[in-house]
């Protein structure tokens, strides 16, 4: 590591030449210069190439594409600068003909501060595309494991949940192959959440999201418990199938900690409701919301199970949750009621204090 200017940078010896045809295989040839086709767009010629010193990579065919060895693993695998340059220090192009490469926190900066922009002008446009592709026949597959997890057409629609057929760049954002699950706070999508079909991790962010809150935060009602399921389908089954009764969201993970947006549109919830996976992940998620506010409470789920799961075996997950509230000192209610402190605990810390809201339990 050395510093130049103030700014750290790191040096890695990298072929950039060995590295894609570890990833693309052996190249083909214009002449003398290797070609191959384009892995982000659907390149039906090869239209990916070297530049002329080798350290850099472009496709002159659909999208345009260009960056150097750092940049090809993170659009390959998803990953994040930091853990791109881990995966190539790990020995992945440490062969023969090597390159002095070095990479600074500040371009990297630079770099998501461009996808930040292209984000926020192109989400919108980029999420519909998708929810066209999920309800096209490219779509079929997808659309049908989404049915098997309990979602209703309608339910899928309001999720504004789409598919995405293939590695692909669109309007300068890349975009892997799988189910898209956009967050949208008002009429902005704020970040876009891809599942796919088979790798680890199964869920993987787009570039240049800025998200923040909980996955359907905005809709919550005051007065009313709110539900915390561990991901973005689970909450979309709990609205679906309790919807009226209580508030469902997510944090998208249980490892996720709550950041103080999320934290401000549970201040109106009586009650935090955690119907997390029954696992260690579930359990470390639980503990860390107790340590939020004593307004938590647990849902406890069949060994292994999550909330997809438990609707397989019981469909009637309103009449489960009603005896769930029940446990809790809850009645069913179709309406937000706000009335008075009947003994919990309601505080919450946000960060700059805590805040308190009436509720009735009754």
């Amino acid at each position: 590591m050395a510093t130049v200017n103030g700014a750290v940078m790191m040096e890695l010896k990298v072929s950039l030449l060995d590295v894609i045809r570890q990833d693309l295989g052996d190249p083909a040839h214009w002449g003398r210069q290797p070609v191959w086709h384009c892995p982000f767009h659907d390149d039906r010629s090869p239209s990916f190439t070297l530049m002329p010193d080798g350290r850099r990579w472009k496709c002159f065919g659909g999208c345009d594409c260009s960056g150097d060895a750092i940049d090809f693993i993170m659009l390959r695998r998803g990953l994040p600068f930091k853990e791109a340059v881990a995966f190539l220090e790990g020995g992945i192009g440490r062969f023969s003909h090597t390159e002095r490469l070095a990479f600074s926190p500040k371009k990297h900066s630079q770099e998501l501060s461009m996808a930040h922009a292209a984000f926020r002008q192109h989400g919108s446009q980029i999420v519909q595309d998708c929810v066209d592709r999920l309800h096209s026949p490219q779509g079929v597959r997808a659309f049908r494991w989404l049915r098997l997890r309990g979602l209703r057409p309608e339910t899928v629609r309001s999720g504004r949940i789409g598919y995405n057929p293939m590695d692909r760049v669109a309007c300068g954002i890349f975009l892997k192959r799988g189910i898209t699950i956009p967050w949208v706070n008002g009429d902005q999508v704020q970040g876009i959440k891809i599942r796919r079909p088979a790798a680890n991790p199964k869920y993987i962010w787009v570039k240049g999201q800025s998200r923040s809150g909980l996955y359907l935060g905005d809709s919550l009602m005051a007065g009313c418990p709110t539900v915390l399921t561990e991901g973005e389908f689970d909450a979309l089954l709990g609205r679906q199938e309790f919807g009226g009764l209580v508030n469902v969201a997510s944090l998208g993970s249980a490892s996720d900690p709550p950041d103080d947006r999320s934290l401000e549109q549970l201040l109106g919830s009586p009650l935090i409701l955690l119907c997390y996976d029954s696992d260690a992940a579930g359990r470390k998620g639980e503990d860390r919301w107790c340590q939020v506010t004593r307004r938590v409470r647990v849902l406890r789920l069949p060994a292994g199970m999550d909330l997809t799961d438990l609707h397989r075996i019981t469909p009637d997950l309103r009449g489960w949750l009603t005896q769930q509230l029940h446990r809790f000192g809850l009645r069913n209610t179709l309406h937000p009621t706000v009335g008075d402190n009947h003994g919990y605990t309601n505080e919450i810390d946000v960060g700059s204090g805590t805040l308190h809201l009436p509720y009735t339990s009754s």
